[in-house]
């Protein structure tokens, strides 16, 4: 008797688990273009609207771990976008993080700090023109790079 209630259980817990796995993927209003994975066990996720009219609005989270260090806002594209590739290129054993959009490799589309906690365009209130501490902190990727010319521009291309 004892068995069978535990296998009930068991079964129980296991199919709840699934449909809810289910409904939180499909009833998500978000789904997931692309991620860069790095070291450290961290990474930055880039979602899109999964149904839109117009244009498709964007937005990341940074993950340090298995905790959301950042949510923010991202851009709105012209059309539907399937999927991002992005360059990733990292200074500071790691810590400072630069993505680029693969079609517009001189695009500064996010730029995270993991010492510090900024994060671009997050923390600008411009995205046009950011402050002095993104440029700073873009200066290093310039200084790694001579033959790159980055320009922040927190916009994905469409399709």
């Amino acid at each position: 008797m004892f068995q069978f209630r535990l296998r009930s259980l068991l079964l129980c817990i296991t199919v709840l688990a699934v449909v809810f796995g289910l409904a939180r993927h499909y009833l998500s209003p978000y789904r997931e273009l692309g991620r860069a994975e790095l070291p450290g066990n961290r990474r930055i996720v880039v979602e899109g609207e999964r149904y839109h009219d117009e244009g498709q609005s964007l937005c990341y989270y940074v993950m340090d771990g298995r905790t959301v260090v950042l949510r923010n806002g991202l851009c709105v594209t012209s059309g539907a976008l399937d999927s991002v590739q992005f360059d990733v290129l990292t200074e500071d054993n790691g810590n400072l993080v630069l993505l680029c959009d693969v079609r517009a490799p001189d695009w500064i589309v996010i730029m995270h700090d993991f010492k510090s906690g900024y994060s671009f365009p997050a923390h600008e209130a411009d995205f046009w023109n950011p402050g002095p501490r993104a440029r700073k902190l873009a200066g290093t990727f310039t200084s790694k790079y001579p033959g790159r010319r980055f320009e922040f521009n927190p916009h994905i291309i469409g399709p």
